[in-house]
């Protein structure tokens, strides 16, 4: 009925006289993001952990690795703006890791500890685009663990 009731105002105008009829979105335009997480946990000794723990030392030395891990996860984040290609399924943050970003994307490398401890490094992009910038270290944890280990 509402449709009904529209369109017989508009042909009444019309035959009034050509009356034009505007209409303006008083919305404004919204900018959509997405923001992607993956992660990956790798085995200790392998190809991917012995790039992950070269990657670190690269970026940031004072903060090399200092224990013997069991395992190492790595989480990138990344938010971006307008149409993204999510990593393929079953994929995740790439190894080794990337030598570029984007702006706003980071990296978070977790090492669990046999003792019940971890190491944690995150890295941002900082850059103005992913051509130009680097991998900054902005944080960094060590929780000594607690287990008896024999």
């Amino acid at each position: 009925m509402h449709k009904n009731a529209t369109a017989a105002i508009i042909a009444t105008l019309l035959a009034l006289g050509g009356v034009s009829v505007a209409f303006e979105s008083s919305a404004a335009p919204r900018q959509i993001s997405n923001t992607t997480t993956t992660t990956k946990t790798y085995a200790v000794g392998s190809s991917e952990s012995s790039a992950i723990y070269a990657w670190i030392r690269d970026k940031s030395p004072e903060y090399g690795p200092i224990g013997t891990a069991l395992e190492i996860s790595v989480t990138s984040t990344e938010v971006s703006s307008g149409m993204m290609v999510p990593f393929a399924p079953g994929g995740g943050p790439p190894t080794p890791l990337p030598s570029s970003g984007n702006p706003g994307q980071t990296i978070t490398i977790i090492s669990t500890l046999p003792n019940g401890g971890f190491e944690s490094w995150t890295y941002a992009w900082t850059g103005r685009n992913s051509s130009s910038g680097s991998w900054d270290l902005i944080a960094y944890e060590y929780k000594k663990g607690n287990l008896n280990i024999q």
